[in-house]
């Protein structure tokens, strides 16, 4: 929690916002791009809390200070995106008592560990938002260990390279992944993460696998009575092939209008360090969550649920940070997005925003397009003529699309 929207609180950071809709957005927003929460304070002394873009919560009444760092340190040990309203009933102007207990953490619970009596089965791993936003290195101990190849959900790109041998694909945005993936016929998965709203275990509990689910930061230690030896990584399964020999194509296509798998592609190339791209759910949520080569975690971000806005929004945060951002939408913008493209101009920060439509930009105009958009030298909006036609041999090959519910 680095700064508020809305009313001013203590010695953070504030940002003045027209109204509570919007006040709300852009907390969700600065919550879901970086690893914490984004706090957006309204009238009444309400506290929103959130990393998840369109999520809602019934207020907790808070009624001291000291009741007040307690919530605040229960919510650091778990970061699924999730929402917090806290109805702060107290004078937040008083100084804090001199005798508050303010000390502690939450030690997250017993610890798991799983029996190397386990090491013959087949194993396989399926993490969200959840890991990628605790930092990615419990998961490759873990992986390594056990030598346990991982599914992503789209929430959690980049908690492996797309090209690692631990990287098994993304899941979660079509009827077919899971079967495709493999995960019916497995042992043991082992879940970590998960963010409800995005990809829920009722996908995995159709076969006959046993699913255990294990908190992001026990993840290091659920191995730990395993011997260290060398363990060789399964063949990755049919999902992985079967999109790569799609998508392969699109990325190498440089004739006609730009596919969106080589717009994706042009995005990560051009993202400078600490970069993030960021897209609303819809159709340019699904070609940057299937298609974008990612590497590094947390540098692509599609919320989980259907918020109108999100992307301005976080394009919006991002540059308040000074972090480099391309927002992709569809369409011409709608009107959440236009809300924030106002306050942009109002508080003079600079958002890139890229509509995607149908049309016929080429590969050299976008990849110009997108260099520029990092670049962080003032407000675009450009408009994206993408290759309609590249969608059909993804639903043939992995069903319909299921991702998103609305906010």
């Amino acid at each position: 929690m680095v700064r508020t929207y809305g009313h001013p609180l203590g010695d953070l950071d504030h940002v003045e916002v027209p109204h509570a809709d919007l006040a709300l957005l852009l907390a969700d927003a600065e919550g879901r791009i970086g690893t914490g929460w984004g706090a957006a304070l309204l009238d009444g002394q309400l506290l929103h809390l959130s990393s998840q873009p369109g999520g809602t919560a019934a207020p907790q009444v808070i009624a001291s200070a000291e009741a007040f760092v307690a919530v605040l340190t229960d919510l650091e040990i778990d970061r699924t995106p999730a929402t917090v309203a806290l109805a702060l009933d107290f004078d937040l102007g008083a100084p804090a008592p001199a005798d508050a207990n303010y000390s502690g953490r939450p030690d997250g619970g017993v610890a798991a560990t799983l029996s190397p009596s386990l090491d013959g089965l087949n194993i396989v791993a399926v993490v969200g938002p959840g890991v990628s936003r605790a930092g990615g290195e419990a998961l490759a101990e873990f992986a390594a260990r056990g030598g346990v190849g991982v599914f992503n959900t789209f929430g959690a790109k980049g908690v492996f390279r797309w090209d690692s041998p631990f990287h098994f694909g993304t899941i979660g945005l079509q009827a077919g992944d899971v079967e495709a993936a493999g995960l019916l016929d497995v042992d043991l998965i082992v879940t970590s993460g998960l963010d409800p709203d995005e990809f829920g275990t009722d996908a995995l509990a159709l076969g006959r696998a046993m699913v255990l689910d294990i908190a992001p930061w026990q993840l290091e230690i659920a191995l730990v009575d395993w011997p260290r030896r060398h363990r060789t990584v399964p063949e990755r399964p049919p999902l992985y092939s079967t999109i790569s020999g799609i998508v392969q194509p699109m990325y190498e296509r440089s004739a006609g209008p730009i596919t969106p798998p080589r717009a994706a592609l042009h995005l990560a190339g051009a993202a400078p360090d600490g970069a993030v791209v960021v897209a609303d759910a819809g159709m340019a949520g699904y070609w940057i969550a299937r298609t974008f080569p990612t590497g590094i975690a947390n540098s692509v971000v599609i919320p989980a649920l259907d918020q109108p806005g999100f992307a301005a929004a976080a394009a919006l945060v991002a540059g308040l940070n000074k972090r480099p951002c391309v927002a992709v939408i569809d369409g011409p913008p709608d009107e959440s997005t236009m809300v924030v493209l106002e306050a942009a101009a109002t508080l003079d920060v600079s958002v890139a925003i890229q509509s995607w439509v149908a049309g016929n930009t080429t590969v050299d105009e976008h990849l110009e397009v997108s260099r520029r958009g990092f670049a962080l030298d003032g407000p675009q909006l450009d408009v994206v003529g993408v290759d309609d036609g590249c969608l059909d041999p993804l639903l043939d090959a992995l069903g319909p699309i299921t991702a998103w519910k609305s906010a």
